[in-house]
């Protein structure tokens, strides 16, 4: 589920900032720039896209991106891709009553090779795809 602009807004801003300030446009610039990865996670997402998603140059995006969000704008994607991959572990598709393969999981949530996929999950998650929990995993959320 998109988080609408405005929430992400209201995440990133500093109180202390004067509406107008040259900061609160870099704010929502870069919120433009996480609303396109949402929309588009799937699709290979290069600095230089996303960055002229935003309006800024590809230096500059990544500076003020990480200086914004707290992690680099590769570490941000595979976050939202290993999200979106743990909703699709957790559910069957409603035609064929059967949950989907990881390399179908991979391609969706936009990794190049279910390799690629088994890897960062594991990083993230400890374990790989295959022997995931999701059950365990939301008892966790909640505690």
């Amino acid at each position: 589920m998109p988080i609408p602009s405005g929430v992400a807004l209201q995440i990133l801003r500093n109180e202390r900032e004067k509406p107008g300030s040259k900061s609160l446009d870099y704010v929502a610039r870069v919120n433009r720039a996480i609303d396109f990865i949402l929309r588009n996670r799937e699709q290979s997402l290069k600095l230089e896209v996303v960055a002229n998603a935003a309006g800024f140059s590809p230096f500059h995006f990544h500076r003020i991106f990480r200086s914004l969000v707290g992690e680099s704008l590769n570490e941000f994607v595979k976050r939202v891709r290993l999200d979106h991959a743990i909703v699709l572990l957790s559910r069957k598709t409603w035609a064929t009553r059967r949950r989907q393969s990881l390399t179908e999981i991979a391609f969706a949530c936009g990794f190049a090779s279910s390799a690629d996929f088994s890897r960062c999950f594991k990083q993230r998650y400890g374990v790989p795809p295959s022997q995931f929990d999701v059950v365990s995993f939301r008892v966790k959320g909640r505690e």
